[in-house]
C-alpha cells in the first residue's frame, strides 16, 4: 500500500521535508560556489590592473633591442625591481639565446622575483601569485642556469654559473645540495673554495645563528 502525500490546508501537495532540505543543501552550496567564483573574478581584475605589476609578455618589448633590453632588466634587477625585469630579460633572452650571462643574469632575477613583495594600499604582499608561480618561476631559473652553465666556455665563468644556482639552493632550504655545487665550482675557479668551506662549518655547527635551515 502506497505512502499518503501530506497536504496542505488548500489540499495542495507538500513535498517531504528530507526533500526540502536537500533543495536547501543545493541552493547553498550554489550561493556559496557564485559568489566564491564572482570574488575570484574580482581578484583576477584587480591583480591584473594593480599598479606595479610587470608585463609578461616577450611582444611588449619587441621592438627593443636585445642588448638595450639586457641593459635595462640589469639595472632593474640592482635596483630590486627584480620581477619588472622579467620581461625585458625575456626579450634579450629571446634575441641572445646563446648568451650565457644573459640567461645566468635572468635566471637571478627570476630567483629574485619569487621572493619580491610589493606594496597594496599599507600592506606588502608578494609580487607573485600563489607557492606555484614561485615554485614554476624557480624551475625555470635553475633551467636557464643550466643552459649558461653549458654554454659558458671559461672556467671561472662555468664556476660562476654553479655558484649563482649554489646560492639559491641555500636560500631554497637545499643547503647540503648546494655544498656539492659550491665544491665543484672551486673545482673549476679556486675562488669559491672558501665559500664551500665556509658552508661546510656552517652546516656542522647547527647551533651557528647563520646555520642553514
Amino acid at each position: 500500500m502506497s505512502r499518503k502525500r501530506q497536504t496542505g490546508r488548500k489540499g495542495g501537495t507538500r513535498a517531504p521535508a528530507r526533500s526540502r532540505s536537500r533543495f536547501s543543501a543545493r541552493r547553498l552550496w550554489l550561493g556559496i560556489a557564485t559568489a566564491a567564483a564572482a570574488l575570484l573574478l574580482l581578484w583576477v581584475i584587480a591583480d591584473r590592473r594593480a599598479p606595479g605589476r610587470a608585463p609578461t609578455t616577450v611582444e611588449q618589448h619587441a621592438d627593443l633591442d636585445p642588448e638595450q633590453a639586457h641593459r635595462r632588466a640589469v639595472a632593474l634587477q640592482r635596483e630590486k625591481r627584480a620581477h619588472e625585469s622579467l620581461p625585458y630579460f625575456r626579450r634579450a633572452a629571446a634575441g641572445l639565446p646563446n648568451d650565457w650571462r644573459v640567461l645566468a643574469n635572468y635566471a637571478v632575477a627570476l630567483h629574485d622575483a619569487t621572493l619580491e613583495a610589493r606594496s597594496a594600499g599599507k600592506v606588502s604582499v608578494m609580487a607573485t601569485r600563489n607557492s606555484l608561480e614561485r615554485a614554476a618561476m624557480m624551475r625555470e631559473s635553475l633551467s636557464l642556469l643550466d643552459q649558461a652553465e653549458r654554454l659558458a666556455e671559461r672556467p671561472e665563468d662555468r664556476a660562476y654559473v654553479i655558484a649563482s644556482r649554489a646560492h639559491r639552493l641555500v636560500i631554497w632550504g637545499f643547503a647540503r645540495d648546494a655544498l656539492v655545487e659550491f665544491r665543484h665550482a672551486a673545482e673549476l675557479d679556486p675562488n669559491w673554495g672558501e665559500v664551500a668551506a665556509e658552508l661546510e662549518r656552517r652546516l656542522e655547527d647547527p647551533t651557528r645563528p647563520d646555520a642553514p635551515r
